[in-house]
């Protein structure tokens, strides 16, 4: 399986054993977000009963963005006008849906202002090793909100700063 991946896709080879060097960046830009409809994807690869009749389909899950892949339903079927009304309409369909997006990546980029994870993580490797589970939970606070990170470099204290982690835990 691997060995057909790699003839059809070369250049991935290198990520076989070496992962992505910004992982965490990915992480921060992507982690909560989900396609749905039926042109989304999935490691299962089986489109699910029912998928095919059904317009959207949402996996409604907390703090997870879902973007639908669904094709404009408002677009006319069987009229004269339908290769001029079907335009007009994509087109307000991208630039509704180019806005949306737009919207989501500055929303992104708010919370990538103030102190990078990396500065944040800088003091926290002084303080613990990856060993301890506490490290993951600080990780966690660092890539979810910039307000953390802001936190997390006021403090004055490195006992301020593991009294704060081992707040987050509870």
């Amino acid at each position: 399986m691997y060995r057909i991946f790699n003839q059809k896709y070369p250049e991935a080879k290198q990520f076989r054993f070496k992962p992505l060097a910004n992982v965490e960046e990915l992480e921060a830009l992507f982690g909560g977000v989900l396609a749905t409809g039926s042109k989304n994807w999935s490691s299962g690869g089986v489109i699910a009963s029912g998928a095919e009749e059904s317009s959207t389909h949402s996996t409604s899950m907390p703090s997870e963005t879902s973007i639908s892949l669904e094709e404009d339903e408002d677009l006319p079927r069987n009229t004269n006008d339908e290769a001029e009304g079907s335009k007009k309409k994509q087109k307000k369909g991208k630039k509704e849906q180019t806005q949306e997006e737009m919207n989501r990546i500055v929303n992104v980029l708010e919370n990538f202002e103030g102190p990078s994870v990396k500065e944040c993580m800088k003091i926290l490797k002084r303080l613990l090793t990856y060993e301890d589970p506490l490290y993951y939970v600080a990780i966690n606070a660092f890539c979810k909100k910039k307000e953390y990170r802001e936190v997390w470099m006021e403090m004055e204290s490195d006992e301020e700063r593991m009294r704060w982690i081992q707040s987050l835990r509870k």
